[in-house]
């Protein structure tokens, strides 16, 4: 059993540059004790309509008839109780139409590079390059709805680029795709900039799996709260059928006790239909948090599928977060700097605004 150890680094984008920074991430446990401070958020309780006064309460104001005090309606922020107001209840949000089917992209630049170059900073290098190509090429993907580009059949839910254990380059990617089929997903890959540059399109030495994501609220911590977020990516022996069948219990009770998964299901072949009996599972993808290295090491040897041998490979990453639905880029209020891309992009006609594509909005 090979567990490969890998590291972190950091990158930025901002508008329609790529900027790259290599840092040591700190441990947290080390400042844990240090208090962020933000300013105070100012609300009101009127989302629902209703009155959260009683008449019978004790506490004594100066009224001027309205009901309210002279020190509350000077309250930043303060609004009178909407009491007449009806309750709006919001509709539940709609799902991709993309949503039927999940997918996982997985390989290493350096094992499908048809130029097969040792020299690994070249390929970090050309990676950074495509980096802007790649996030235009799924935000595309990911901008449509009934009126525009709804010809897109896959959906991006993730994209990372998996880091190197020295902190300064890149060495492969994973990618969480939705799709109707298993060849839009094919389709979707081979036009890829990044497999572009590397096989011209050829897909065939890249990893991919169906995924049984599972959705349950207790595998849906935070990315990042409580530590540094890590990619496990498991792969069974061959001979495994009974051993993964003993061991999926503590494997998913092994996950909730922990309180640190992000996210985590099993791998399947990938069929073209997701209720092929072919479709087995092969392994395990975990997305979860840790403080340290060491930390996230010991928590993947201790899954009882690892302890009782199921897997034939165990490989750790951490990895960087592109934002490939132009939704989270927290852009520099001081500054008149715009999001180049998201402008290009309306400016095209594609879906920009939170309420044309609710579906990627959280």
């Amino acid at each position: 059993m090979n567990l490969i150890r890998l590291n972190m680094i950091g990158i930025t984008i901002l508008l329609s540059e790529v900027v790259i920074s290599a840092f040591i991430v700190s441990s947290p446990l080390k400042n844990k004790n240090k208090r962020l401070l933000v300013n105070p958020l100012s609300m009101s309780f009127v989302a629902d309509g209703s009155d959260y006064s009683s008449t019978d309460s004790d506490y004594e104001s100066e009224d001027d008839g309205s009901g309210m005090s002279n020190q509350d309606s000077k309250s930043a922020g303060f609004r009178p109780l909407a009491v007449d107001e009806p309750a709006i209840e919001e509709s539940p949000v709609s799902l991709s139409k993309n949503s039927a089917n999940r997918f996982i992209v997985f390989y290493y630049d350096k094992d499908i590079d048809t130029l097969e170059r040792e020299d690994v900073m070249e390929l970090h290098d050309d990676r950074v390059e495509c980096t802007e190509d790649h996030v235009l090429y799924c935000r595309k993907a990911n901008l449509y709805n009934d009126t525009f580009n709804y010809n897109s059949m896959t959906d991006v839910v993730w994209s990372y680029p998996l880091l190197s254990t020295d902190l300064k380059r890149y060495v492969g990617h994973a990618m969480c795709l939705d799709s109707m089929s298993l060849q839009h997903v094919q389709e979707f890959i081979s036009n890829e900039p990044n497999i572009q540059r590397l096989t011209g399109g050829d897909i065939s030495n890249i990893s991919l799996f169906r995924w049984r994501h599972l959705k349950d609220h207790t595998l849906r911590r935070d990315m990042g709260r409580h530590g540094v977020p890590n990619l496990l990516i498991n792969i069974h022996r061959t001979d495994h059928d009974q051993l993964r069948a003993d061991t999926n219990t503590s494997h998913i009770q092994y996950l909730i006790q922990s309180e640190r998964v992000i996210e985590a299901g099993p791998l399947h072949i990938a069929t073209k239909d997701k209720n092929d009996p072919d479709s087995i599972p092969i392994g395990n993808l975990i997305l979860f948090n840790a403080y340290e290295r060491d930390e996230a090491i010991q928590f993947a040897e201790n899954d009882p599928c690892a302890l009782a041998g199921l897997y034939d490979t165990m490989r750790l990453h951490n990895f960087n977060v592109l934002d490939i639905s132009g939704k989270f880029v927290v852009m520099n209020r001081y500054s008149d700097d715009i999001d180049e891309m998201k402008e290009a992009l309306e400016y095209w006609g594609y879906p920009v605004r939170d309420d044309q594509t609710p579906w990627i909005n959280a």
